[in-house]
């Protein structure tokens, strides 16, 4: 009896424990041969667009992480984003293991833990080309971060390029894990 009752015990933790489950942190959308399409989760009507990925670096070492992506927007345009962060040797201490998630909708990448702040700030570069700005000011367009409290605030960086389609950031510095994206 203890043998039949440990065997379907097993049979139920491996049938349940396998089921595929979505992740606060996992992309809503799948990701295949290169495009990360969008789609409507069973809960929400809304079209979600997140990428996210977790990464582990050593201070000490320092490291560099690029991502491309490729998507289709809710109208059909081919969207593109490319990001690379550089952390310089010597911007904390020890291992670091944190999240990217790149919200492909609205043009901007969350870093977390949050608040998590550098010895040496860390270095984005960021662009979203295809994305449709029609009746946005490009003027008035920047790069900013967001604070927990709701604030926006500015980021110092090295030059941005802004056209009608066309949205990248170069060496962002980012004394700390935040909400970085650009402001209409």
């Amino acid at each position: 009896m203890k043998k039949l009752f440990l065997i379907l015990a097993l049979v139920s933790l491996t049938f349940f424990g396998c089921q595929q489950q979505d992740s606060p942190l996992e992309p809503a959308g799948s990701y295949n041969n290169g495009i990360l399409s969008k789609k409507k989760t069973n809960t929400d009507t809304k079209i979600r667009s997140h990428y996210s990925k977790t990464y582990t670096i050593n201070g000490k070492k320092g490291g560099r992480i690029r991502e491309k992506h490729t998507w289709v927007d809710s109208t059909g345009n081919a969207i593109v984003m490319e990001a690379t962060l550089t952390i310089p040797r010597g911007a904390f201490e020890g291992n670091l293991t944190f999240d990217i998630i790149f919200d492909l909708e609205n043009l901007s990448v969350e870093l977390y833990p949050s608040p998590y702040t550098f010895d040496k700030p860390v270095l984005l570069n960021l662009l979203f080309e295809g994305v449709d700005l029609t009746g946005t000011d490009l003027n008035n367009m920047d790069f900013k971060y967001k604070s927990s409290d709701g604030q926006v605030y500015s980021v110092v960086y090295e030059s941005k390029i802004i056209e009608s389609n066309y949205l990248e950031i170069v060496q962002a510095q980012l004394p700390h894990f935040s909400r970085y994206g650009w402001t209409r």
